[in-house]
């Protein structure tokens, strides 16, 4: 009876957080972007739905489209003026969903989780 009872307390835990591994990244992120050599800095906010749909907002711009997301990575998609404005494939480190831009991390854009907590395992 205790191997069974210590077989559950190790496969429970497992079972809560799920074999899938994705990480849950649904949730509202800020960014500051700085432009024209730094004098310029651009607010907005990216908004990921469970759903999979997306709203990103700059000032008086929004844009919207879809998301997806797998192995530590998330793609947006959208309209054109979505691909032009806004990088479309990010991973994501903790709280932080960090733009990646031929293989590179990007500096300056990173969107920032608006709550506590960081991003987790589904």
């Amino acid at each position: 009876m205790s191997i069974l009872k210590n077989l559950y307390l190790t496969i429970a835990p497992l079972l809560l957080i799920g074999c899938s591994g994705d990480i849950d990244v649904t949730g509202t992120y800020s960014t500051e972007v700085s432009q024209a050599g730094g004098k310029e800095t651009i607010v907005g906010e990216l908004n990921l739905q469970p759903q999979g749909n997306f709203l990103a907002t700059f000032g008086q711009l929004q844009m919207a489209g879809t998301w997806k997301s797998g192995n530590g990575q998330v793609y947006l998609s959208g309209s054109d003026e979505v691909c032009n404005l806004l990088p479309s494939h990010y991973r994501a480190d903790g709280s932080k969903l960090i733009a990646i831009h031929e293989g590179v991390d990007s500096k300056s854009w990173q969107f920032k989780r608006k709550t506590s907590q960081p991003v987790a395992n589904r």
